[in-house]
């Protein structure tokens, strides 16, 4: 026998909803077997992906906006790399279940036929891509 469930936009952080009286807006129904599952929810290249337990409680989640607008403090940062102009740009948002949102851009710049990536957390601050701050000099000194 299976469990049902609603799923409702307001039960993810990630998501933003349409509110009605009550504050929440029905993604879906579906009824599954009592097993853990995953959901994904793609909208052109942007992709949002959420695990969710026996129990219909999420676990975790991640959403990947391709090209997006960048944070303020992102572009400050970027603007100090002089003569580098904006390629390709990765946001992913991560949730760990445990109510800590994690935000990283991956950057992908270009500058007279060279190419760079940078990765830079939601500070602006410039990161390897597992999110180890790095001495902002050195990290700008290497463009």
């Amino acid at each position: 026998m299976g469990t049902a469930f609603s799923a409702v936009a307001q039960d993810d952080p990630l998501l933003t909803s349409n509110s009605t009286s009550e504050g929440k807006r029905d993604a879906a129904a579906f009824t599954i077997a009592g097993t853990p599952y995953t959901t994904e929810i793609k909208n052109g290249k942007d992709i949002f992906t959420a695990s969710y337990d026996r129990d219909g409680v999420m676990e975790k989640s991640r959403l990947r906006v391709y090209d997006g607008e960048l944070p303020v403090l992102v572009n400050e940062t970027l603007a100090q790399l002089l003569g580098w102009r904006i390629e390709k740009s990765l946001q992913t948002t991560s949730y760990d279940g445990n109510n800590t949102i994690t935000n990283l851009y991956r950057v992908k710049l270009y500058k007279g036929g060279k190419h760079k990536t940078i990765f830079l957390d939601s500070n602006g601050e410039i990161t390897n891509y597992r999110l180890k701050e790095i001495d902002r000099a050195t990290a700008l000194a290497r463009f």
